[in-house]
């Protein structure tokens, strides 16, 4: 079992971070469209 180099914490937190935000932009973009289609009948509905 090889010995992982520790990374100094601020590179692993932005390395974190950077995972996080390319989650969270893949999940907003699915919402967003997923919205986007279903928007337009409900707000022909509400008016």
């Amino acid at each position: 079992m090889k010995k992982q180099p520790e990374l100094p914490d601020f590179v692993r937190d932005l390395e974190i971070v950077q995972s996080l935000n390319r989650r969270m932009m893949g999940t907003k973009d699915l919402s967003e469209d997923r919205k986007v289609k279903e928007d337009p009948e409900i707000s022909d509905t509400s008016m």
